[in-house]
């Protein structure tokens, strides 16, 4: 089946079978965007639920062919306060 991965407000098609896992979609998905490691470093919506079994199959979620999935891709932020600096 294709489905479609919605980033940056491009469509990228997937050819997928519909038994995949999520985790393996994931991985498909680490081709494209170039995502190390795929499974800790982006989530998957499909209707605004959250794909967050990676164990999970597309048939478990009941996401049919044709159907759009967005990609969001996590960061870490870190920021160093000095604690010296005297804050106003």
């Amino acid at each position: 089946m294709v489905i479609n991965i919605f980033h940056l407000g491009v469509s990228y098609p997937l050819e997928i079978p519909r038994a995949a896992r999520i985790v393996e979609m994931k991985m498909e998905i680490e081709k494209i965007f170039d995502i190390l490691p795929a499974a800790a470093k982006m989530d998957l919506a499909y209707n605004a639920v959250w794909l967050s079994s990676n164990e999970l199959t597309l048939l478990d979620y009941q996401i049919p062919s044709g159907a759009k999935l967005i990609l969001y891709k996590n960061f870490r932020v870190w920021i160093r306060i000095d604690p010296y600096r005297r804050h106003i």
